[in-house]
C-alpha cells in the first residue's frame, strides 16, 4: 500500500512538471518575432540657388621685391553677400559662387629699418568668384574652391589688383532650407600697388546663407 503511495505521488509530480512546462513553452513562444521596421535618414538636399552674408577675419603679410628688410603685416574685417548655385551628384557636390564685400577695414602695419610704421586702410571693394568640389560628409558638406579675386583698398592712394583664392570650407543645414558654415581662403595678389608689391592676405569666415 505505500509503495502504491509513492508511486502515485511520483506520477503526480512528473506530469505537473510536465504541464508546467508545457505552460512555459506556450508564454516564451507567444508568436512569431517581429522584425523593426528603421526608416532611412535622407541625405541634405544642396542641388539649388543660395544666398547669404559672411564674417572674415583678415590676417596676412606684403612683400616688397628688391626690398629684402621691408614687410608688413596685415589685419583687418570683411562683411560680405554671397549668392550661388550647386548641383549634387550622389554624394558629390559641385558649384559657383559670387562673393562681394559690402565692408571691410583694417590695419597695416610696416616695418623698414627695424620701425614700426601702422597705417589704417578702407576697403573699397572686393570680391571672389569660383567654384567648388565637394562631397557629403558627417552630415555636411566639406568642399575646397579655387577662383578669380579683386580687390580696391584706400591707403593714403587708391590701390587695386585681380589675383587668386584657394580655400577649403565646410556647410551644414540647420533646417531644410537654412545652412550655416565655416571656411578659409587664401588669396594672392602679386602687384596690388600696380608695380611691386606682392599681398597675400588670409581670411577666416563665418556665414550662414538661405537655400531657395
Amino acid at each position: 500500500m505505500k509503495m502504491f503511495r509513492v508511486y502515485c505521488l511520483t506520477l503526480t509530480a512528473v506530469l505537473t512538471g510536465t504541464v508546467a512546462q508545457a505552460g512555459n513553452l506556450e508564454e516564451v513562444s507567444a508568436g512569431p518575432p517581429v522584425a523593426s521596421i528603421v526608416t532611412p535618414v535622407e541625405g541634405s538636399d544642396w542641388t539649388g540657388f543660395y544666398a547669404g552674408l559672411q564674417f572674415d577675419a583678415v590676417a596676412g603679410k606684403t612683400e616688397r621685391d628688391g626690398f629684402p628688410g621691408f614687410a608688413a603685416d596685415i589685419e583687418g574685417s570683411i562683411v560680405s553677400g554671397f549668392v550661388g548655385y550647386r548641383w549634387a551628384f550622389g554624394q558629390y557636390i559641385v558649384g559657383a559662387e559670387l562673393d562681394i564685400a559690402l565692408n571691410g577695414d583694417g590695419r597695416i602695419t610696416y616695418t623698414e629699418g627695424g620701425v614700426g610704421i601702422g597705417k589704417t586702410y578702407d576697403i573699397n571693394s572686393a570680391l571672389r568668384f569660383g567654384g567648388e568640389f565637394g562631397r557629403e560628409l558627417g552630415g555636411g558638406l566639406a568642399y575646397v574652391g579655387l577662383g578669380f579675386t579683386k580687390l580696391d583698398v584706400e591707403l593714403d592712394d587708391e590701390f587695386d589688383d585681380q589675383g587668386y583664392y584657394v580655400g577649403i570650407g565646410y556647410d551644414y543645414f540647420v533646417t531644410d532650407s537654412i545652412m550655416v558654415g565655416v571656411e578659409i581662403n587664401y588669396h594672392d595678389f602679386s602687384e596690388l600697388d600696380g608695380a611691386s608689391d606682392r599681398v597675400t592676405p588670409i581670411t577666416l569666415g563665418m556665414n550662414a546663407a538661405f537655400k531657395f
